[in-house]
């Protein structure tokens, strides 16, 4: 990807790893522009938008988390940004697959898509960090 930086032992930072946190309306922008592009190729349980919602303080969820039958993303402040955004949106994508072989094939697609990330260096950086692409 453009503007990719090298960091020792060979690992690539890319421009996922600086995005910037998104707001609560950036954030549902994002996700919108995303199903826009890619809900007609999958499985997905309902055909509109998925809502979005920031949560800060006591509410935090530790990351995101989509919530399926409320066709609903919930994530963290801190966490806010297109790479949890796109993951989360692939489980409401493919909800019956949760972390399983067809959810991980539209994440691989959609990083492709989304990032300009190779399906191989996708491979690479599930294996440092002991997923299974």
């Amino acid at each position: 990807a453009s503007g990719d930086l090298r960091m020792g032992a060979g690992h690539v930072v890319t421009d996922v790893d600086l995005q910037l946190m998104l707001d609560e309306g950036q954030a549902e922008q994002y996700v919108a522009g995303l199903w826009r592009r890619h809900a007609h190729r999958y499985h997905p349980w309902f055909s509109g938008v998925p809502s979005v919602t920031l949560l800060r303080g006591a509410d935090q969820v530790g990351g995101a988390v989509a919530q399926a039958l409320r066709h609903l993303i919930r994530v963290d402040r801190d966490h806010c940004h297109r790479g949890v955004l796109l993951h989360e949106t692939c489980h409401l994508l493919r909800p019956e697959c949760m972390h399983q072989e067809p959810w991980r094939e539209v994440l691989v697609s959609l990083w492709q898509e989304e990032f300009g990330i190779a399906p191989e260096f996708s491979r690479l950086m599930a294996d440092e960090a002991g997923l299974d692409l």
